[in-house]
């Protein structure tokens, strides 16, 4: 993976997490559940194993080489008031074998429309570009206003829509 270097902009700092943010990822991926169940109820919702589970899970993943999680904090600060988590993904049945994931991305609601969304996301696209990877998916709520809002700022465009039936 290219090193997603420190960088900041405009009083923010883009960096890797570490294991000592695992506690602020794993608050950070909860209030994402609720925003996302919140926007849209029929989503599928997570158990409370899961939700125990969340600190492993983000220890996982730090070690990985196929993944890049970031973390936004202030630059005098240090608080941290952002994050993203990005897969590349390598599958040789599709056209574009090599493309990355964006998973969970989390801004705290005091720190939104401040840009920390965009800069988490370019300094991620721009990791996965060094690797040569250009292609960005993700996923993201039916009904949630701020996501859409959001991914349509950076360019990503809706080209698939998931869809949920329970029958009794």
């Amino acid at each position: 993976m290219a090193e997603a270097t420190k960088r900041s902009w405009s009083n923010w700092i883009i960096r890797r997490a570490t294991k000592d943010d695992i506690p602020i990822l794993v608050r950070m991926r909860q209030n994402l559940q609720f925003h996302m169940e919140t926007a849209n109820e029929r989503i599928l919702k997570h158990s409370e194993v899961w939700k125990q589970r969340l600190p492993e899970y983000y220890g996982e993943i730090l070690c990985k080489s196929d993944f890049l999680v970031l973390v936004a904090s202030g630059e005098e600060s240090g608080q941290v008031a952002g994050m993203a988590v990005g897969q590349l993904i390598e599958d040789r049945n599709m056209e574009v074998w090599r493309y990355v994931k964006i998973g969970d991305v989390w801004v705290d609601a005091g720190f939104r429309r401040h840009g920390i969304c965009s800069l988490l996301l370019n300094e991620m696209m721009r990791a996965f570009q060094e690797l040569g990877v250009n292609t960005f998916t993700l996923n993201y709520v039916v009904n949630n206003i701020e996501a859409e809002s959001a991914w349509k700022a950076l360019g990503f465009e809706p080209v698939i829509r998931g869809c949920v039936a329970e029958r009794q």
